[in-house]
């Protein structure tokens, strides 16, 4: 099944394709972060799927989204973006008040978060933390198929 998605402060516009892709939100107020991921990935293949990406660059593009978009398959949130908790926030408001199950990495450059990369204390709503100095290109591939994998299995069930 396809949507046909339009978000004019996002500047998105396109077609989610729900058997064919991955649908990944990158939420990101800087538009290097999300060339920078798009091309990271561009052209993989991650189980068996292409990823496409849907960009937001702040938390009320991302709600908007989040609302219309009822499939996505994985969120990748900066933690800093008009606060240094935006991502915080919006990671707790998709798992704990909208209760979706799509993996959530929240990436940061701040390491005074009282935070630890990994899956290691941080809060249970934040799938992987992943410091921006450690995204590199196999990094991201490793972890967006990882997070990828699990949503699979939370699907099957």
């Amino acid at each position: 099944m396809e949507q046909d998605v339009v978000f004019a402060n996002s500047g998105y516009h396109g077609i989610v394709e729900d058997c064919e892709s991955w649908s990944v939100l990158v939420v990101d107020d800087s538009v290097a972060v999300h060339e920078a991921g798009e091309f990271a990935l561009k052209g993989k293949v991650i189980i068996g799927k292409k990823v496409q990406f849907i960009r937001a660059y702040d938390v009320e593009d991302a709600r908007t989204i989040l609302e219309k978009v009822s499939d996505l398959d994985l969120v990748i949130l900066d933690c800093d973006m008009k606060t240094k908790t935006d991502g915080l926030e919006l990671a707790h408001h998709i798992k704990v008040e909208l209760k979706k199950t799509v993996p959530v990495i929240l990436r940061t450059g701040f390491v005074g978060l009282g935070l630890k990369t990994g899956k290691e204390n941080i809060p249970t709503y934040i799938d992987y933390l992943l410091l921006k100095t450690d995204a590199t290109i196999e990094t991201l591939e490793i972890i967006v198929t990882e997070c990828l994998s699990m949503n699979m299995e939370v699907k099957k069930n």
